[in-house]
């Protein structure tokens, strides 16, 4: 469960917080192009989640605690 929720959320909740980084950096600088610089931190904060997951992913590879576990047979 935790696997799948890394996977799944950070990198939305790292492009949010980048996002809003980049307006209140934006608002702060009085930058003519604001919209410009949140999409930029967006994706950046997006990017950096996905690379953060695909270290995460890689490092619990072999942990049995993230592995799927068939319960029952059908």
């Amino acid at each position: 469960m935790r696997g799948s929720l890394a996977v799944y959320t950070l990198p939305l909740l790292t492009m949010f917080i980048f996002g809003l980084l980049g307006q209140v950096l934006g608002t702060q600088l009085l930058s003519e192009s604001l919209e410009l610089m949140i999409i930029a931190f967006s994706i950046f904060g997006l990017i950096l989640g996905f690379v953060w997951v695909r270290l995460f992913t890689r490092r619990i590879a072999s942990d049995e605690r993230y592995q799927p576990v068939l319960l029952r047979a059908v």
